[in-house]
């Protein structure tokens, strides 16, 4: 039996959906009630009831979570001096020995995929040009943000 919180409850026998088969697990030994049935407690309690989910546990909202790579917008963020920043721009930064991305300037994908972060992919633009190589290629294209496609 188990709590609310899902734990398994000491001194309750392990319903039959959860026990397990002793004499097949023990290379065919015969094992008494009691003993299969502790075996059958020690190893329900170590695992997770798969019938009943778990909501936002996952990525950053699970308890273990220790801090690593999450997705947004399609960028790839890892967790840095205990802040998520860009995974671009940090790489970036340390393939060019800059300490920041300086001001007015954008970390350019060359092949356009976000997720592709290696340095030789990565490139320095001003702002505004960087505006306008997306905004040709989108022209090229022919997608219109404005008008959703031509």
């Amino acid at each position: 039996m188990r709590d609310n919180k899902g734990k398994f409850v000491k001194g309750h026998e392990v319903p039959n959906k959860w026990r397990i088969s002793c004499s097949k697990q023990f290379s065919g030994k015969k094992l008494s009630k009691e003993i299969c049935n502790k075996i059958s407690q020690s190893l329900i309690g170590n695992t997770r009831n798969l019938d009943t989910k778990r909501p936002n546990q996952t990525g950053e909202k699970h308890w273990k979570w220790k801090g690593g790579r999450i997705i947004k917008n399609g960028y790839s963020k890892i967790l840095f001096n205990g802040k998520y920043i860009l995974e671009h721009h940090l790489n970036w930064c340390i393939a060019n020995n800059f300490l920041y991305i300086p001001k007015g300037m954008v970390v350019h994908h060359k092949n356009e995929d976000k997720l592709d972060n290696n340095p030789e992919n990565l490139v320095l633009l001003p702002n505004n040009y960087h505006t306008k190589l997306h905004w040709e290629v989108e022209k090229q294209q022919g997608i219109n943000r404005f008008r959703g496609g031509e």
